[in-house]
């Protein structure tokens, strides 16, 4: 998201040759898009920093962004989870922001498909009760925790 204008430009510029390019961007959050950028981005993939993240606080939640993207149409909203005391913050900030339900994935965190399986056992289940989306992290489970893949 820092280089919204460039982005803008190239999209500009991709759509120009066809009207078939569609553009998603991951974001953590903390920046809200300018409204030409807003209106070039076909999808937003939130993912906020959890407290999990060893991030301040004060850098990992900005209140104008979060709400700017509950309230978009475009984004849903990806939670990483190492343990179940991180569903606490994470229902706090969907409170707080008026998040909608089938906008949240929750994804395990995990580098070996060991502690993936053991943490999507019980990260399926609470999807399912709070109408949450699941992810898996499909390139841990057949690359291992390798980079570049």
């Amino acid at each position: 998201m820092l280089q919204q204008p460039a982005l803008v430009t190239l999209m500009e510029v991709l759509r120009s040759k066809s009207g078939d390019y569609r553009f998603e961007v991951e974001t953590n959050g903390t920046l809200s898009p300018t409204p030409d950028f807003d209106e070039a981005i076909d999808q937003y993939n939130v993912s906020p920093k959890l407290e999990n993240s060893a991030t301040p606080l004060r850098l990992r939640e900005k209140p104008a962004a979060l709400r700017f993207f509950a309230a978009s149409p475009k984004a849903n909203f990806k939670f990483v989870i190492a343990e179940k005391s991180d569903l606490d913050e994470v229902m706090a900030l969907i409170k707080t922001y008026s998040i909608a339900s089938e906008k949240v994935w929750l994804m395990p965190e995990g580098t070996s498909a060991r502690i993936l399986a053991q943490r999507r056992k019980w990260l399926v289940e609470i999807c399912k009760n709070h109408g949450f989306r699941y992810s898996d992290r499909l390139h841990v489970q057949i690359w291992g925790a390798k980079k570049g893949v």
